[in-house]
């Protein structure tokens, strides 16, 4: 390390004093650990509908599958409480709903713009 390079009180790495950003807070980082965390926080606020639709599609699913039956799941027994039709209105609006969720998972994935890698970071590995 020379007399301008600091360790990262992020990563640990060596890196220069001026390239120190605020991660989130009074948290300093790199350049490396800045755009890390931005990328991060990008997947988060992509992926959170995406797991809550497919929760709530296979809520639904479940349900209509079991109906057919004649079952139900016991977190989901008010669904018949309106009647046979309605009930299976709602199952299929749970369904709906999922895979709308799922769609919104999507389209947040291609408006949100990615982070831009700082010059010199190098490229994620390449998985086998």
């Amino acid at each position: 390390m020379s007399a301008s390079e600091v360790p990262c009180p992020s990563c640990g790495f060596a890196c220069r004093v001026e390239s120190l950003q605020h991660l989130s807070g009074s948290q300093l980082g790199c350049a490396d650990c800045v755009y890390r965390h931005k990328e991060a926080k990008r997947d988060r606020i992509v992926q959170a509908p995406g797991a809550a639709g497919c929760l709530v599609f296979l809520a639904g699913a479940a349900t209509a599958l079991l109906g057919v039956v004649g079952l139900n799941l016991k977190v989901l027994l008010w669904i018949d409480a309106w009647g046979a039709d309605t009930g299976w209105l709602i199952r299929g609006a749970l369904c709906a709903s999922g895979i709308a969720l799922l769609g919104v998972s999507v389209a947040l994935g291609k408006v949100l713009p990615k982070p831009e890698r700082p010059p010199g970071m190098a490229p994620p590995p390449i998985a086998d």
